[in-house]
């Protein structure tokens, strides 16, 4: 009876911490990635919007919290999520950027790698995220500008919804 009162205890003393992790349901052990695809209906709508498809993909087997397992990351003590940006923009191909996101209050600031733009991760619902704020995003490798998301009012806020598995890839 002890031994299940202690596991108890621990069991409740550990749902805070997971519960202060911004996130955790969209992008915890399982792969799992957000996105929408944009209807041309959509788009005659608005047609300020460059973004004609946006995705946003997690695969822990490739990229863990680097701060808690990985050693690349230098400061243990901030995990640092891992995460694949997918966009494409009216009349070009799939960009695609490397972010890193750590945590900034209930959601997440993501910076793409070469200081290439950041942008922050909300939690929507159980099944959608929002991506809002930052400003433009540069796809492309250091010092090129291939692709350019320019973030106009109608590509500041974007809601993406939980994919399949079967459209997640890395």
């Amino acid at each position: 009876m002890k031994r299940f009162a202690a596991l108890f205890a621990a069991l409740l003393l550990a749902v805070p911490a997971l519960a202060d992790t911004p996130l955790t349901r969209h992008f915890s052990g399982l792969d799992s990635c957000y996105g929408r695809q944009y209807t041309k209906s959509h788009l005659a709508k608005h047609q300020q919007q460059q973004v004609v498809e946006i995705r946003l993909s997690h695969f822990p087997g490739d990229q863990q919290f680097l701060g808690l397992g990985g050693n690349y990351h230098s400061y243990p003590e901030t995990p640092v999520l891992s995460l694949i940006l997918s966009v494409r923009l009216r009349g070009q191909n799939l960009g695609k950027a490397q972010l890193y996101c750590t945590q900034d209050g209930d959601r997440l600031h993501c910076g793409l790698e070469c200081d290439a733009g950041h942008f922050y991760v909300t939690d929507r619902t159980p099944d959608s995220i929002l991506i809002k704020g930052g400003g433009d995003l540069y796809f492309s490798d250091c010092g090129e500008e291939e692709h350019v998301l320019r973030r106009k009012p109608d590509d500041k806020v974007f809601l993406l919804h939980r994919l399949p598995a079967s459209a997640c890839h890395p």
